[in-house]
């Protein structure tokens, strides 16, 4: 997508408004699918990112993206040796490969990239995109008293900036040391490479009482980089780099996307927790192999990989495969219907009457298995489907009584 960079303002005082006009989003101009705008911090101290992208809720899309760059001098987009790291409310991830309109992506997210806070340094650039035409406002309640100094790595400390990261570790009096926010609990987890072609994917899964499962703006960040081997959260289809959640609960299930170029393999595992208790379970749940990895044990989960999109593959789950089967075999006690995934079992209970006829039709309307004369003490305990494919059913029952019952089913 085209972008469109825009500095303005100068070191000021007071409001600053920026015009900024969104030029492809609503599909006015052919193949330009969003708008970037590469702005500024005009004032002569750090900004707070919380409150920019809070005062600029109805302009922006609420993530900040920084660039880092770590080595080279090449202006040749294919030669780039850098990216951008993004910043929202959830909090930050470091800067991966760029890929230029004419560059070639080679997906690593260096050791070395800096993981940003929440305070804009003096005179630091950034890019967001526009969402609707209208003002960027910059105003002196989202300036704060932060210092470079300060930078130690963590998302409410310190400010860096990007052209030449201040690694000095002195402390000082500012506002991050006062600092009474919401804490997140976050899990930062990262893919990499082991057999095949560079790849290194971090991503950041935040968890609060002020957030949803659903998108919260200034909270989730999609992802701007396209590789042939990675890993991304999912929103409602999206690829996402940072997610922000509801609380942590026995049953809340997070799923990845995951697609690799060939035979490669992999290792995923969780780099750094905040605010997580101890003995709280985190597991990844590998649909394919059916195992439950446990990330909490400083340990990568390895695996293999075919070429392909395997959106259905990988999970991150907050209990073990027995308390799971525990939790789904009692909501098959208490639902009338219920489809256990982890055995592609379907259960039916309290019918009053046999069903004469079960039919399993796919998303185009194809009867892939039927059954007929079927008891429903056979339903009760349950009827598995075995040698169906993966995919979308609905499972259509009609009992002796003329009753007709229907159930949507995901097949793995």
């Amino acid at each position: 997508p085209e972008q469109q960079y825009i500095f303005e303002g100068k070191p000021n005082n007071g409001t600053i408004l920026i015009d900024v006009e969104d030029v492809g989003g609503d599909g006015s101009v052919p193949a330009v699918t969003k708008t970037s705008y590469l702005l500024g911090n005009p004032y002569a101290s750090a900004l707070d990112l919380h409150k920019f992208i809070d005062d600029n809720a109805d302009v922006i899309d609420g993530t900040i993206q920084l660039w880092q760059q770590w080595s080279g001098n090449s202006h040749y987009l294919n030669e780039y040796e850098g990216g951008y790291a993004q910043v929202n409310k959830t909090g930050s991830i470091r800067a991966f490969q760029f890929m230029g309109k004419e560059g070639a992506n080679t997906g690593v997210l260096i050791a070395n990239a800096v993981k940003p806070s929440r305070y804009l340094p003096v005179g630091q650039g950034f890019v967001t995109e526009i969402k609707k035409d209208g003002k960027v406002e910059f105003n002196n309640s989202q300036r704060v008293f932060i210092k470079e100094a300060d930078a130690d790595g963590t998302y409410n400390n310190g400010s860096t900036f990007f052209k030449g990261a201040n690694t000095s570790k002195s402390k000082s009096n500012s506002i991050a040391e006062q600092n009474t926010a919401t804490e997140f609990q976050k899990i930062r987890l990262e893919l990499n490479s082991v057999i095949g072609p560079k790849t290194r994917r971090e991503l950041l899964i935040g968890f609060s009482p002020e957030t949803t499962d659903g998108y919260d703006y200034g909270y989730d960040a999609e992802n701007a980089e396209v590789s042939n081997n990675d890993l991304q959260l999912n929103l409602d289809g999206k690829d996402m780099n940072i997610l922000a959640f509801s609380e942590i609960t026995d049953d809340k299930v997070i799923p990845l996307n995951f697609k690799s170029s060939g035979s490669n393999t992999f290792e995923i595992k969780v780099t750094e927790t905040e605010n997580i208790p101890d003995g709280q379970a985190i597991y990844l749940k590998d649909n394919l192999t059916g195992t439950y990895f446990d990330l909490t044990e400083d340990m990568a989960y390895g695996f293999s990989s075919g070429q392909g999109i395997f959106n259905n593959r990988f999970e991150i789950v907050f209990q073990n495969e027995k308390q799971s089967l525990s939790t789904e075999e009692t909501l098959s006690t208490e639902n009338f219907i219920y489809f256990q995934n982890s055995t592609n079992t379907l259960f039916v209970k309290k019918l009053n009457s046999n069903v004469s006829k079960l039919s399993l039709v796919n998303m185009r309307g194809q009867v892939v298995f039927k059954m007929a004369d079927i008891t429903s003490e056979e339903l009760e305990n349950g009827l598995q489907f075995t040698n169906v494919s993966t995919g979308a059913y609905v499972a259509c029952m009609r009992t002796e009584a003329s009753e007709v019952l229907t159930k949507k089913i995901i097949i793995k």
